[in-house]
C-alpha cells in the first residue's frame, strides 16, 4: 500500500491523500487552500475560483494534480473520495472530481454540505454520497476503512483507519479533545487499534505558543460573563457550521434570560442536521429567533429555495423588535449583514463576541466590521477555543497508536513533530511513502 498527500505536508487546510494498492485508488478530503499555492505566506483568495473550469484551477496550482480524479483526466482511476469532515479547507474543491465517483462521509458531514451548497459560491455538488458510521468499517476494492466519530469544531468530523495490502494507516483528519463531545478522545485512547504503519497527523497547533486549551463549558461560561457585563445587544461573530459553539450561544441566552437571533443560513444548518438536542427555530427551543436579511434572502431566492422565507416565519424577529430589548438579544453578525443590523439602531453598551481565531482579525476582510463596530462604539470580547489538539493530545494520540512512522499534515510546522514519536517522516507533496519500505521498528 502506498500513501501520497497531494497537498498539506507543509501547510494547514487544502488538504488531499491519495491512499492506494495495485487496484485502488481512494482520496482522503480535497479542500480549498487557505495560502496561495505560489507564495504559502500569502492568503488565498478564493472569491473568483467558482466561476473557473477545472483545467483552469489545475493551471494555477489550486486543484491539485491528481490523475484519474477529474473529468477526462489520464491515469488510471480514482476509485472513491472519503471525506473527513465538512470545513472547506477539506471538501471545497470537490466540485470538481468525476460526476460518477462515489463520496463517503458521515451523515452530519452530507446533511450540512448539501446545505452549504444553497448559500456558498463553492458548491460541493455530491452525486453520489454515502453514508458511513463510527467504528463500521467500509470495504472499497480491496481497501477496509474504519471511520472513528472524533471531536472537532466541524459536526460529525471522522478519522479513519485504512487497510489493505496487508497495511494500515490511520488518518486523523482534524481533532481536538476539549469540544461537547471530548469524551470521544479518551474512548479513543483506551481501544486505539494497535499494529498500525502510517499515522497521518494533524498539526494545525504546533507553532503556536503552547497553553492549555479550553473547553466549551468554559467558553459557554464566558459567554455567559461577557452578557451579563453589557447591558446592549450582544453582536455574535462565529461560524454557522460550529455547531459546539451554536450551542454554546443558545445555552448562554437561556442562562442570562435572553434570545439567541440566527440568521437564515445559520437557521436553515441547524434544521438540517436534524437531530432534536441540537437548537433550531422550533417550539422545542423558543428562545432561538430568526432574522430574515436582505443579503441572505437574494441568496435563496436564487437558488430556487423561496419556500425557506415561509418555513421561519413563525420565529421571526426584526430589528425594531430588538431594539426594544437590545440586552436580551445575542445576534448572528458578519459584515455582509451590516445593513440589516444597523437598523437596530441602539447599540449603547453592546459587545461583538468575537469567537473565531483571533489570527482572522488581523486580515484585511476584517477592516470593514471594525469600521462599522467603530461607527457605533462597540467593543470586542473574545470567547473562543480551537477546533484543534494541542501539543500534549497530539502526543498522546501517537502514543496510543504506536506507528511504526508518523507523517506530518495540515501543518506549517511539520519540524515541530519529533518532539510527539520517536520516528517522524516529513514528507514533500506528491512524494510517495511505500509502506513495505517502512523500516520495522520505533523508538517511542
Amino acid at each position: 500500500m502506498k500513501v501520497i498527500i497531494h497537498r498539506g505536508t507543509k501547510e494547514i487546510g487544502g488538504s488531499c491523500i491519495e491512499v492506494s494498492t495495485a487496484s485502488t485508488r481512494l482520496i482522503f478530503d480535497l479542500g480549498m487552500p487557505l495560502v496561495a499555492p505560489w507564495n504559502k505566506t500569502e492568503k488565498l483568495d478564493s472569491s473568483g475560483y467558482p466561476k473557473m473550469s477545472t483545467r483552469e484551477l489545475l493551471d494555477l496550482g489550486v486543484l491539485p494534480p491528481v490523475s484519474g480524479l477529474y473529468d477526462n483526466a489520464d491515469g488510471s482511476p480514482v476509485t472513491a473520495v472519503v471525506l473527513s469532515h465538512p470545513h472547506q479547507d477539506h471538501y471545497g474543491l470537490l466540485g470538481h472530481i468525476r460526476r460518477d465517483l462515489p463520496v463517503y462521509l458521515s451523515d452530519g458531514a452530507r446533511r450540512i454540505i448539501a446545505a452549504s451548497d444553497i448559500f456558498l459560491p463553492l458548491k460541493a455538488k455530491i452525486q453520489h454520497p454515502v453514508v458511513v458510521e463510527d467504528r463500521r468499517p467500509v470495504v472499497i476494492g480491496d481497501i477496509t476503512v474504519t471511520p472513528y466519530l472524533v471531536d472537532h469544531s466541524a459536526f460529525a468530523a471522522m478519522s479513519f483507519l485504512i487497510e489493505g495490502e496487508g497495511a494500515r494507516v490511520f488518518y486523523t483528519g482534524d481533532f481536538r479533545a476539549h469540544g461537547r463531545k471530548w469524551k470521544l478522545f479518551p474512548k479513543f485512547l483506551r481501544s486505539a487499534p494497535q499494529g498500525v504503519d502510517c499515522l497521518l497527523m494533524e498539526g494545525t497547533t504546533l507553532g503556536r505558543p503552547e497553553q492549555r486549551m479550553e473547553t466549551e463549558a468554559e467558553i459557554e461560561d464566558k459567554i455567559v460573563e461577557i452578557a451579563r457585563r453589557r447591558r446592549g445587544v450582544k453582536l455574535i461573530y462565529a461560524s454557522g457550521q460550529n455547531v459546539d459553539r451554536l450551542v454554546s450561544f443558545y445555552k448562554a441566552a437561556q442562562a442570562t434570560g435572553g434570545q439567541f437571533v440566527v440568521d437564515l443560513y445559520t437557521a436553515y444548518m441547524l434544521e438540517a442536521l436534524g437531530h432534536d438536542s441540537i437548537p433550531r427555530p422550533s417550539a422545542a427551543f423558543p428562545r432561538m429567533r430568526v432574522l430574515y436579511t436582505k443579503f441572505l434572502m437574494r441568496k435563496i431566492a436564487a437558488s430556487g429555495m423561496s419556500e425557506l422565507f415561509a418555513r421561519y416565519r413563525p420565529f421571526e424577529i426584526d430589528a425594531r423588535e430588538i431594539a426594544r430589548a437590545p440586552g436580551k438579544n445575542f445576534v448572528m453578525y458578519r459584515e455582509s449583514l451590516t445593513a440589516d443590523v444597523e437598523e437596530i439602531g441602539d447599540f449603547n453598551d453592546s459587545v461583538l463576541i468575537y469567537s473565531l481565531y483571533e489570527g482572522y482579525r488581523r486580515e484585511a476582510s476584517f477592516q470593514k466590521v471594525q469600521a462599522f463596530l467603530d461607527k457605533h462604539g462597540i467593543v470586542i470580547e473574545s470567547a473562543h477555543t480551537s477546533g484543534h489538539a494541542g501539543a500534549s493530545d497530539l502526543k498522546k494520540l501517537a502514543e496510543a497508536l504506536k506507528p511504526r512512522v508518523l507523517v506530518p499534515i495540515h501543518t506549517f510546522e511539520p519540524g515541530k513533530y519529533a518532539g510527539l514519536w520517536g520516528r517522524v517522516q516529513t514528507l514533500g507533496d506528491g512524494q510517495a511513502l511505500d509502506l513495505a519500505c517502512v523500516p520495522a521498528g520505533v523508538k517511542s
